[in-house]
């Protein structure tokens, strides 16, 4: 499906909603309510672009925004927010000016045009197109809801936007029918555009199930066939040589090779197993041996059969929420304090030879409990994360590799490596008892209602986030490397 019959589909389902009315109809325009917001603190300890350690960076965004929503008799409504966000870029060396100064991004987050049957509060059916901010796990705060804020080749994790605190929902494009059967199940089918990571335009169909259990057991979950319609195969899914494996002799080799020369000629910069004799070095004789080999496939002495890597993926999630509090019957607790609640995906059901081989290597985890507050705190949490990604949480290659090809340029759904360069802070090294250094994340939240439309709120993380720059937009590495680089931001909200 080409960028214009996608164009195409979705004007057509939008003219469908918005059919001529009937002279008797009429729209109710609700008042317009309005969002203040102040974040600042600190970044404690970092590293921008994956080779600049800072410590104590102040950051600071302010946004203001308007909701309009109207709604008409039959069921066809209209939720519309514009607004904008002053922010600073965290130049470090970047060696751009324009970094340190304070930038404005207007936007349109949500433009969302809805279809509903049955009642107006609690519809059984329910049609959005559009714009939207889309969650199913109702108490993360900071990591997980894995659908749409993830990658599957290359397997990447994303935490919040411009903003931190609380930024726990995706901003998706599209469609989304919604169906409550009853007070215990309901389902939500998606069709979204990818706009997140390029190739863009790619479509996503998702499925996500819903359980309810008087209020005490929650638990859901279904799938993201991420890609599954590609707007050009050939940028998504290339047939290129830098993006084939092969097997011979019984061996599977990835042909590229430039990924053979870096992970042999990195072991000699990481270091130095003289000085540690703990290191274990990985045996250079296979990286040598697999050079030889692609020699002999660049020079037709070997004609091996190709296969070739793809971005489209299937994208399993599954995620829940256990709340005692219903059982015991206590009034002393917060609404949702004693809240324990988890979620895991599947970035990608199918195993590639080398860079994918392993499926235990691209399941993200994360656990959150919330911390009794004894309705001192709307919420206290504290989540945790683990992803055994041996490869960095980059999408470095993805976006500064594409070559030409017949109709654009072709995306590699391949892995960023860690950095071979000698003197390179990174600390991910090729070594591999490196690898596991940013596996684990985490995030402590907590907020408080300090009066009618006023709430503070406080998140202090090691988690996925990425820097941006002026006007390129978010940086392709993330800023926290390992659980003792993280970040404390305070959020003062005013609704209107």
């Amino acid at each position: 499906m080409t960028r214009n019959s996608m164009a195409v589909a979705a004007v057509a389902s939008l003219s469908c909603l918005f059919s001529s009315p009937r002279a008797e109809e009429t729209t109710e325009v609700s008042r317009p309510t309005f969002t203040v917001f102040d974040e600042a603190g600190y970044f404690v300890k970092g590293v921008e672009q994956n080779s600049t350690p800072f410590e104590d960076l102040f950051v600071n965004r302010t946004g203001a925004f308007i909701n309009y929503k109207a709604k008409r008799a039959n069921g066809l409504g209209l939720d519309l927010m514009i607004g904008g966000l002053y922010w600073n870029a965290n130049a470090l060396n970047n060696g751009d000016a324009t970094n340190y100064q304070r930038n404005f991004s207007a936007t349109v987050p949500r433009f969302d045009v809805t279809m509903a049957w049955g009642d107006a509060a609690a519809p059984w059916l329910k049609l959005d197109a559009g714009v939207f901010q889309y969650k199913y796990n109702e108490y993360a705060h900071d990591l997980g809801e894995y659908a749409f804020r993830t990658n599957a080749y290359p397997g990447l994790i994303f935490n919040g936007g411009l903003t931190y605190v609380d930024a726990n929902n995706a901003q998706v494009t599209g469609f989304k029918l919604s169906h409550a059967a009853n007070s215990w199940f309901s389902h939500d089918l998606l069709l979204t555009l990818e706009t997140e990571i390029s190739p863009t335009w790619d479509m996503n169909v998702t499925y996500l199930a819903k359980f309810n259990f008087g209020g005490v057991l929650k638990f859901g979950g279904g799938a993201e066939f991420a890609r599954l319609l590609p707007s050009r195969p050939s940028h998504s899914n290339p047939d290129v040589a830098e993006n084939r494996y092969f097997e011979h002799n019984g061996v599977e080799y990835f042909n590229y090779k430039d990924y053979y020369e870096k992970r042999r000629d990195g072991i000699l910069h990481v270091k130095n197993p003289a000085e540690d004799p703990a290191v274990v070095v990985p045996d250079t004789a296979v990286y040598n041996l697999a050079l030889a080999v692609l020699d002999s496939v660049k020079t037709g002495l070997l004609k091996p059969s190709f296969k070739h890597y793809d971005a489209s993926a299937i994208k399993p999630i599954a995620y829940f929420a256990f709340d005692p509090k219903p059982l015991i019957g206590s009034e002393i607790f917060g609404p949702t304090d004693l809240v324990l609640y988890g979620e895991a995906a599947i970035l990608g059901t199918k195993n590639y030879p080398v860079l994918y081989d392993d499926i235990s290597k691209r399941i993200p985890m994360m656990i959150g409990f919330n911390i009794p507050a004894f309705k001192l705190l709307d919420v206290f949490t504290v989540e945790l994360e683990h992803y055994g990604s041996q490869f960095p949480n980059s999408n470095f290659r993805v976006q500064t590799n594409a070559i030409p090809v017949s109709d654009g340029f072709a995306f590699f759904p391949q892995p960023q490596l860690p950095s071979s360069a000698p003197g390179n802070t990174s600390k991910l090294g090729y070594v591999p008892s490196e690898w596991s250094k940013d596996d684990n994340r985490w995030a402590v939240f907590a907020k408080r209602r300090l009066t009618d439309g006023v709430a503070l709120s406080v998140q202090v993380a090691s988690d996925n986030a990425r820097d941006w720059l002026f006007p390129s937009g978010r940086q392709y590495f993330t800023i926290f490397q390992d659980p003792s680089e993280w970040y404390w931001m305070t959020k003062l909200t005013a609704n209107f």
